[in-house]
């Protein structure tokens, strides 16, 4: 067996001493020096030359759930010639390092989409790593601010009450859509789809969430109203069940839906003219009544429903088609379903998007008429 040279060995001891020298420790600091930070809000602000307020939500730890059941936060705003020089400066406002990474909610001003380059505000956003891609991101009404410093009664100190709107586990509304900052870029910036952000507004200290807002190109916007924005939940099964009030002559009952699911194809037909086939089901129940119902006349019942929806239906895609909007990426589809030499141009896809045909076939599975006849 071949033994290593000794000097050889003192040589690799030498060298390991000094790599030692270069190798650099953890840059840990102690939990209290950190200020956790628990929303963040962009807004546009009337100085010209410093056009970004940002505001921020910090947690205030004040010791045990169970001793302070009362929610606590620190509230600091900032402008500044960009997102991060009004962080910066808010640096100055705080005697602790500002640690986004607990970072959920997003909340953007009505005016700063309006107004400011949303592209700029998603530069920050995303290339922060600290910032968690999954977070959520909303528009506040009447300003980002508010909204932050906004805290109803509900509210715990363990948990935001905003965080139970979104996460998913907690409400249920179908007037509420949950867009994740991840979604909000690559919708943004692909062609054929466009991002929908849910609008926060602030009534008789509670929060009101039930309106959206889809961003178009060019800085066009097109605001979605209750009822639209519970169509487009339940078009794009992002909704876990909805309520369809359906109106007959002297009969007016409710049905309660869920299971949905829907499956659309975008023809191109021969003209240059495009069609939009849409066939959606779901299951329902029944479950109030004006009138006594008869169960043999279910079927019956369920013919009335599925008129009302068609009409709800066509009526709110029609409004995205004439607007030239596709929140739901009819233009994905497309692009997708043909090759690459066989597409339209993007700005004659737009004019045949605009005109477009559109054909919905909409199949409910009624189960009963509720305990009561």
């Amino acid at each position: 067996m071949r033994r290593k040279h000794p000097s050889l060995e003192k040589y690799q001891f030498i060298l390991f001493i000094l790599a030692l020298c270069f190798l650099s420790g953890c840059s840990f600091k102690e939990i209290e020096k950190s200020a956790f930070i628990a929303g963040i809000g962009i807004d546009s602000s009337e100085n010209s030359e410093k056009p970004y307020k940002v505001s921020l939500k910090i947690f205030n730890p004040t010791g045990t759930v169970k001793d302070n059941p009362e929610p606590s936060y620190i509230y600091v705003s900032e402008e500044g010639k960009s997102i991060t020089d009004a962080i910066r400066l808010l640096e100055t406002k705080v005697d602790k390092r500002l640690e986004f990474g607990h970072l959920k909610v997003i909340v953007l001003g009505e005016d700063a989409i309006k107004e400011l380059h949303i592209t700029d505000m998603l530069d920050f956003l995303m290339r922060r790593p600290d910032i968690q891609l999954i977070s959520w991101v909303m528009v506040g009404r009447p300003s980002a601010e508010k909204v932050l410093q906004m805290v109803p009664k509900t509210e715990t100190a363990a948990y935001p009450s905003l965080y139970n709107y979104f996460d998913l586990n907690a409400n249920e509304s179908p007037y509420i859509i949950t867009t994740y900052l991840f979604e909000f870029r690559r919708q943004f910036s692909e062609k054929g789809v466009e991002p929908v952000l849910p609008i926060i507004e602030i009534e008789q200290g509670q929060f009101l969430i039930d309106k959206a807002i889809v961003i178009g190109e060019n800085k066009t916007f097109l605001e979605l109203d209750s009822m639209d924005t519970k169509i487009f939940n339940i078009l794009l099964n992002r909704a876990v069940k909805a309520d369809l009030i359906v109106e007959h002559e002297d009969e007016l009952f409710m049905i309660e839906l869920d299971r949905f699911n829907m499956d659309y194809e975008v023809i191109e037909n021969t003209d240059g003219t495009v069609t939009i086939k849409i066939d959606f089901d779901a299951k329902g129940l029944i479950t109030e009544s004006k009138n006594p119902l008869d169960i043999e006349n279910l079927d019956q019942y369920t013919q009335w429903a599925e008129a009302k929806a068609t009409e709800d239906g066509k009526e709110f895609l029609s409004k995205l088609t004439e607007g030239g909007f596709d929140p739901i990426g009819f233009g994905l589809n497309y692009k997708g379903t043909k090759l690459h030499n066989q597409l339209m141009d993007y700005e004659d896809w737009k004019k045949a998007y605009k005109n477009a045909k559109i054909e919905i076939k909409i199949h409910f599975n009624l189960m009963g008429t509720g305990q009561l006849g």
